[in-house]
């Protein structure tokens, strides 16, 4: 038995018309009061897996949640437990043996040597008004969670929506999450309680950011289920991010990986849009724009670390960064509702099981995915030739397709094989490391430039770096040439 279930945040500014909309249209009130358990050394949450047993007003169930196939679909198991009133039952890993969610928690268990003991981990005491809504032939339930997560002496409110599908077609369950996202600045988020509890246990703020993972992908694939398993991959590392992201997190990892997944993300639907009838070209405005506020604040944190070291070791005088005139604030610009609109249209695309009646058969798609790649690589090399005489937002533009050439190789390798694909990336590195730090430099350089007029102390700043940019140009050119000259995996 699995989940399909959507939460969201909620903005302390929305809780009161949110709560007081839920309960006019009929909503009931239920008290829900569960005890969450791992390992001590906490395996069950280093594997995307949860262990509870929830008191749901008088009765009490043990579930267990196992990572599903997407960011939004969870295994799950049920067992109803019989205890005397009052009573706490002992948690038993045993009853889920059989179920899927089980041989998760199983593989995670045996494979740790010992069976270590389950031990709690913190508590949860939430408040749950929950709508059941039929939508043409689904049911979805709606459910609105206010309480307080525990662990020891920590404790932490928690106030979030769920949307779960109980039957039917998923669609309208995205359809009515597209409406409540405008409610007050609602956002996705994939942090469950569980995950939530156990950083409150460790004294953690936020979660790792998340890296980028490879589409599971096979030969036999259409273009269109082809293109939808790659951004399944790309959504997981969007939502991840994105949800600390909205939730307040400033870190600088989460806000570079989230701006890894949204071109990662961008790169798919451009080089293999057309693989699926049902992509729609309105999503990249939404994408581009967040990843352009992100890409803003990222400037002003990031190019200045990059560049000062450089500054100081060539005894520049003392100039105050002051960064751009943007004040970009990037949980805002995540919270967007355009932006998490087309988060969710593509998860609704992403997570679909049918193919489209018009989409290519596996041999077509594989030679539009040759295709595209070769156009990539023939592009860059023609430009790499002549780089230092490119405009700076054509050099710009000739990185912008290096890292699609990265990305696109990445999400379609095991469909070639590794070790000309190893080859190949590590031609492809060096180019990338070159064109990053020249970007960097041309960022500086532009924002020194405007310093100038008000700073005369700019002016050397502005000299050191043009100089610096040249010789950036060179090492870039020089990278690219490398690529030039690499076999290219696609051929074999």
């Amino acid at each position: 038995m699995g989940e399909l279930e959507l939460k969201f945040g909620v903005p302390p500014e929305a809780q009161a018309s949110l709560e007081a909309d839920v309960r006019r249209r009929g909503g009931r009130h239920i008290r829900l009061q569960a005890i969450y358990f791992d390992t001590a050394a906490g395996l069950l949450a280093q594997h995307k897996l949860s262990l509870r047993l929830r008191k749901e007003g008088r009765r009490w169930v043990q579930t267990l949640k196992a990572a599903g196939d997407s960011a939004i679909h969870r295994l799950e198991h049920n067992v109803e437990l019989s205890t005397a009133e009052d009573a706490v039952p002992i948690v038993d890993a045993s009853l889920h043996d059989g179920s899927q969610a089980g041989a998760a928690l199983a593989a995670v268990l045996d494979g740790s040597g010992p069976i270590e003991a389950l031990v709690e981990v913190h508590r949860a005491d939430v408040s749950r008004r929950a709508l059941a809504i039929r939508i043409d032939e689904s049911q979805v339930e709606l459910a609105l969670d206010e309480g307080t997560l525990a662990a020891g002496k920590a404790s932490q409110s928690v106030m979030e929506l769920e949307i779960e599908l109980k039957a039917g077609d998923p669609a309208p369950m995205f359809e009515l999450a597209k409406a409540c996202v405008g409610f007050g600045g609602l956002w996705l988020s994939t942090v469950s309680k569980a995950d939530r509890g156990a950083r409150l246990a460790s004294g953690q703020a936020c979660g790792a950011a998340v890296r980028a993972e490879e589409p599971k992908l096979h030969e036999k694939m259409s273009g269109d289920a082809l293109l939808r398993a790659v951004l399944q991959a790309c959504l997981r590392q969007v939502l991840a991010n994105a949800s600390e992201v909205a939730a307040g997190s400033l870190d600088e990892h989460h806000i570079h990986q989230l701006r890894v997944g949204l071109r990662r993300l961008r790169t798919a639907l451009r080089e293999l849009g057309t693989l699926s009838p049902g992509v729609d070209a309105a999503w990249e405005d939404p994408l581009a724009h967040t990843f352009a506020l992100l890409g803003e604040f990222r400037d002003d944190e990031a190019v200045v670390n990059a560049v000062r070291p450089l500054l100081e070791a060539a005894a520049a005088p003392l100039v105050e960064w002051k960064g751009s005139a943007s004040k970009v604030k990037p949980p805002e610009a995540v919270r967007a509702v355009p932006f998490q609109t087309v988060l969710l249209d593509l998860m609704a695309f992403a997570g679909r099981t049918e193919s489209e009646p018009d989409a290519p058969a596996p041999e077509r798609a594989m030679e539009h995915i040759v295709r595209r790649l070769g156009k990539l690589h023939k592009q860059v090399v023609k430009e790499g030739k002549r780089f230092e005489r490119l405009e700076a937002l054509d050099q710009h533009k000739v990185r912008k397709r290096l890292k699609r050439l990265r990305y696109l190789s990445e999400f379609v390798q095991t469909l070639f094989g590794g070790k000309p694909f190893r080859r190949y990336i590590e031609r492809l590195r060096p180019a990338q490391d070159a064109l990053g730090a020249h970007n960097d430099a041309l960022v500086a350089l532009e924002r020194f430039k405007a310093l100038a007029h008000t700073d005369a102390n700019a002016l050397f700043a502005v000299g050191f770096l043009e100089a610096h940019s040249a010789a950036t140009a060179k090492d870039c050119r020089r990278a690219l040439k490398a690529v030039a000259g690499a076999s290219r995996f696609w051929r074999h």
